[in-house]
């Protein structure tokens, strides 16, 4: 907060408008003034908020006392690391199962790739064989067993002929009665039994022939045809088989190395976040639970501040930014801690901010000359004093006794036989009550002053 204080000007215009709203004019010493209320903020804390890699879990189950003064190595922040070492011991499972499982796979790819020739070779050479068979079945072997049938039946013909032949000798012998009928009868016989046996066989022969030659070769080329094919599929689906099992144990080990990976991974980051679950001072200082107002952040909240004794500091205020435009930079002047008036403190402006906040405020900070082994403690309350502006002599009216119109800012002057007229007049600084006028008054003149509303 600031207060701008025309001095010596105020009294004279106060008592001159409680005349019918009136005012006279006069030249009077001015100077704006300042009074901040400031706090004492850190330039480097530590601000406590894990800036963990993956774990997003932080509980706090013990932290030291808001506002406290701790000592180096005391404990600051303790969170609860009970979720994150279940996490990392199911990790370290994960990490051991999917190494038994990249191991197994990778074995069974080994495997795979070794045998998966050998049974390639094996239906090929089957398949091969088939093949052969088929062909030669078709070019000769066929031809081959019709004509070994053939041969046969011819074999047999010519034996039926020679008995025959044999039969009738035995038969014009008997009838020429060459021989007795006790010695030739029984030979004729005979080879009439010879001759039924042999006509019996021919038959046979010829219906084997046919059976042959309509039934079972064309069944051997077709049982041959479909084993050459049996086994052209067969060694395709092994093929296709083979590259299937293959993707299958190659995708079946990449997923368990990535899965090593990401257990291997995600347990480094976790070991690594697991350290951020104990906190403790680095130095002598104080503790704040949460952020310390003045103090600019980006990302999530801290979950505490920790202040080295050490640590430099600045004076933050936030002002109207009317009242800060006012303000220079290294402008000089005078504070003591919130509720006492000494020491006085030096105190100069080290910055002020160009753009306000939403409040319309901007911020200032400063820079305090501490007495000798003074060391304020942060978020300690300062007021401070200014004088940003003094003139030996000035004209000054109340600012609403302005008005802006077409022909800019004007005054109403009140003439000679009793009328108003607005004339042109040129503002210099204003505290929003007060308005210095740079030009267009004179001393002595009188000016009308709106009443103010009740």
């Amino acid at each position: 907060m600031a207060r701008i204080t025309p001095l010596h000007v105020v009294p004279a215009l106060l008592a001159a408008a409680v005349h019918a709203g009136e005012i006279t004019v006069e030249s009077a010493p001015f100077h704006i003034a300042h009074h901040l209320r400031a706090e004492v903020v850190p330039v480097d804390p530590l601000l406590i908020r894990p800036e963990a890699k993956l774990w997003r879990d932080f509980r706090i189950v013990q932290i030291a006392a808001h506002g406290g003064r701790v000592e180096a190595g005391d404990l600051l922040v303790r969170f609860d690391p009970a979720a994150i070492d279940r996490e990392m011991e199911r990790l370290r499972e994960v990490r051991e199962a999917s190494g038994r499982l990249a191991r197994e796979s990778e074995m069974a790819l080994r495997h795979l790739n070794e045998s998966a020739p050998l049974r390639q070779a094996a239906l090929k050479l089957s398949a091969s064989q088939a093949k052969q068979e088929l062909d030669e079945f078709t070019t000769s072997g066929r031809k081959a067993a019709e004509e070994r049938a053939a041969q046969t039946i011819r074999i047999s013909q010519k034996l039926l002929a020679r008995q025959r032949e044999e039969l009738t000798k035995l038969v014009n012998i008997h009838e020429a009665g060459k021989t007795s009928d006790k010695y030739n009868h029984p030979l004729v016989l005979g080879q009439l039994d010879e001759v039924s046996a042999t006509e019996f066989t021919l038959r046979m022969e010829t219906l084997d022939l046919e059976r042959t030659v309509k039934v079972l070769l064309p069944r051997q080329a077709e049982a041959l045809a479909a084993r050459q094919k049996e086994t052209e599929l067969a060694l395709r689906h092994l093929e296709e088989e083979i590259q299937q099992q293959l993707a299958l144990r190659k995708s079946e080990l990449e997923s368990a190395k990535d899965a090593v990976a990401r257990a291997e991974r995600d347990l480094a980051l976790l070991e690594a976040d697991r350290t951020l679950f104990e906190v403790k001072a680095p130095a002598s200082g104080w503790l704040w639970h949460g952020a310390i107002g003045g103090i600019p952040t980006t990302g999530s909240a801290p979950v505490a501040t920790f202040v080295p004794v050490t640590s430099k500091v600045v004076l933050v205020a936030h002002v109207p930014e009317a009242s800060a435009r006012t303000m220079t930079k290294d402008l000089v002047g005078t504070g003591a801690l919130t509720g006492q008036t000494e020491p006085a403190i030096a105190v100069k402006v080290l910055s002020i901010g160009e753009v306000p906040s939403s409040d319309g405020n901007v911020r200032i900070e400063m820079n305090a000359t501490w007495p000798e082994g003074s060391h304020p403690v942060p978020a300690t309350g300062m007021d401070i004093h200014f004088i940003s502006h003094q003139k030996p002599a000035a004209i000054a009216i109340p600012s609403n006794a302005l008005s802006f119109g077409p022909n800019g800012w004007t005054v109403d002057v009140k003439l000679a036989e009793g009328d108003t007229e607005p004339r042109p007049v040129k503002p210099g600084l204003n505290s929003g009550t007060v308005t210095e006028i740079l030009g267009g008054l004179e001393p002595g003149q009188v000016i009308r002053v709106p009443n103010p509303e009740p």
